[in-house]
C-alpha cells in the first residue's frame, strides 16, 4: 500500500492509493461538518468559501447531532452515513473515521 500524509495543526488526512480515499478521524474539537468541509478543502486546495454549500445535500446541524455523544457522556455505539459532496462518496463512521473517495473511482 501506498500512502501519502498530509498534517498541520488544524487536520490530518490519510490518502490510500489502492483505493483511492482519503481518511481522517473527527475528534470532539470540531463538528464533523466542519472537518469535512476541511477535508474537501486540503484535496482539492480550495478555501471552505468555494466549495458548495453543504446544507444543499445534508443538514449540517443533524450530521453533527448523529456523531455526538449521548446525553449520558457515552460514545454513540455502531452505524455509518453515507451520501455524496463535492465530487466525493462521503462516508462517515460511529467511530469518527472519515472516509472520502473520488466518485466513480475504480481500482483498474
Amino acid at each position: 500500500m501506498n500512502d501519502s500524509s498530509s498534517e498541520n495543526a488544524e487536520e490530518a488526512f490519510v490518502y490510500h492509493e489502492d483505493t483511492g480515499t482519503y481518511r481522517t478521524t473527527c475528534t470532539l474539537t470540531e463538528s464533523v461538518s466542519t472537518t469535512l468541509l476541511m477535508l474537501v478543502s486540503r484535496v482539492d486546495e480550495l478555501s471552505t468559501d468555494e466549495l458548495p454549500p453543504l446544507n444543499d445535500v445534508i443538514d449540517p446541524d443533524a450530521l453533527d447531532s448523529i456523531f455526538l455523544p449521548k446525553e449520558d457522556g457515552v460514545a454513540r455505539g455502531g452505524g455509518t452515513v453515507s451520501f455524496v459532496y463535492g465530487g466525493y462518496d462521503v462516508k462517515l463512521h460511529a467511530d469518527g473515521e472519515l472516509v472520502l473517495q473520488e466518485r466513480g473511482y475504480s481500482e483498474d
